[in-house]
């Protein structure tokens, strides 16, 4: 009874967040959809060494959301490695059943900010930045 109450809570959210998670992953794509690269000339030159700054603060961002992404990733997973094994315990699916919530929402929040950086890290640096 348990494997049919799992199996349904599985088919119900993933259908509804699939899409979701798909567009938020390909949000950074869209954002920079028209990037040109101008000719080289002093001036690009100097605007590129002026970029490191904002492109370091940018790396370093993306480094930390890759991190905290990564523990959103296993909060998932031990929330419903909880879930199955709380042998339909009210206290335990409920407890299990917040932290993948948690998770959900975690993931979704960094997704979010990392294409909210990368937009401005290309708004910023113009388009020049190397990420």
């Amino acid at each position: 009874m348990i494997n049919n109450k799992v199996e349904n809570l599985l088919k119900k959210y993933s259908r509804k967040f699939t899409p979701i998670v798909g567009l938020l992953v390909s949000l950074p794509n869209l954002a920079k959809a028209q990037i040109f690269s101008p000719e080289p000339t002093a001036v690009n030159e100097a605007s590129e060494r002026a970029v490191g700054g904002v492109d370091l603060v940018s790396r370093f961002l993306i480094i930390g959301l890759g991190i905290a992404g990564l523990i959103m990733v296993v909060m998932l997973l031990w929330g419903t490695f909880k879930f199955i094994t709380s042998q339909g315990d009210e206290s335990q699916v409920n407890n299990a059943r917040g932290a993948v919530i948690n998770a959900i929402i975690g993931i979704v929040i960094v997704l979010l900010a990392y294409s909210l950086v990368r937009i401005l890290t290309n708004a910023l640096t113009g388009g020049v930045s190397g990420l």
